[in-house]
């Protein structure tokens, strides 16, 4: 467990963190007993509590930037892209294809970047950063740019938010290749150790993705993805951000804190302690399921003998 973590509000009201990160700890181990195990109901049920925490990701992620649809829609739209279907959002009335094609492309988006991390065991790369968000953001229309041309492509103006100047744009392929290449070692060093804590990994890439903000518009999108892929790679899990108002105060803030090059260590260890509670919450009821299922296995096993 890294020994940075901080609360968002007063500790007193709050576990420890330590106490938080063993019990997290101990339900991942606890899944990858289930997934080796091969118990195929245990595994749908897994299988399934991640697609349903997937859609949650991509309706949170669309609403901390007031874009996307509503939750039921949402829902629906991600299922069928997570199922490997090709889902045309230009098939639908002129006035929502815009909100259709942000969560149909932000769907693809997390597929894509989980598949390529779990499946393939990608590294990160500029290549799979730069070909995530031409998918987040392909034929998605911004103010100066009405084709998309920004999709997948590195910022070439500069740009701000509230009063945070981010990087000049001359700069983003040295900074980008610093990010890169210190998280890969950050794993591999890790990897090595067995000391890998996902959850302040997940704040990190996070914070430090979008302090560089490589591209015109997504940002905040893509550095959830970012977080999100490395989180179900070592902790078998995604977490949703954005979709209570508390939520996405917090979240803005923390970001606003992040902008403070004086705080920006506080941020980290905030936004890190805000992960962690966040994956405490979804490892607490995957458990849940997963020992509900297992009750009813079992109880079907005794009444048949």
């Amino acid at each position: 467990m890294d020994s940075n973590y901080r609360y968002y509000s007063n500790p007193q009201q709050h576990e420890s963190h330590d106490v938080i990160f063993k019990r997290s700890a101990a339900i991942i181990e606890e899944i990858r007993d289930v997934l080796a195990s091969k118990e195929e109901d245990l595994v749908n049920v897994y299988a399934d509590f991640t697609v349903e925490s997937m859609a949650h990701l991509i309706f949170g992620s669309n609403m901390q930037e007031k874009a996307g649809m509503g939750l039921d829609q949402t829902i629906k739209l991600c299922h069928r892209v997570f199922a490997g279907e090709d889902v045309d959002p230009e098939n639908y009335q002129q006035h929502v294809i815009r909100s259709r094609r942000e969560v149909i492309q932000h769907a693809k988006a997390l597929k894509h970047i989980t598949d390529k991390a779990l499946l393939e065991d990608e590294q990160l790369s500029d290549q799979l950063i730069q070909d995530t968000h031409r998918i987040l953001c392909e034929n998605i229309a911004i103010k100066g740019d009405e084709e998309g041309h920004y999709a997948g492509r590195y910022r070439e103006i500069n740009v701000m938010a509230g009063n945070t100047a981010f990087c000049h744009p001359d700069t983003i392929r040295y900074h980008m290749n610093i990010f890169i290449d210190d998280f890969n070692k950050d794993i591999e060093n890790r990897d090595h150790t067995k000391h890998l804590d996902p959850f302040y990994l997940a704040a990190d890439v996070c914070q430090d993705f979008v302090l560089i903000h490589p591209f015109r518009d997504g940002n905040g999108r893509m550095c959830r993805l970012l977080a999100n892929a490395f989180l179900i790679k070592y902790a078998g899990i995604v977490i949703s951000i954005g979709e209570h108002d508390e939520d996405r105060k917090q979240y803005l803030d923390i970001a606003m804190m992040a902008g403070e090059p004086e705080r920006e260590e506080e941020a980290l260890g905030t936004l890190g302690g805000f992960f962690l509670e966040k994956a405490d919450r979804t490892l607490r009821e995957l458990k849940e399921r997963l020992q509900e299922t297992r009750r009813g296995l079992d109880s079907v096993s005794h009444t048949k003998k």
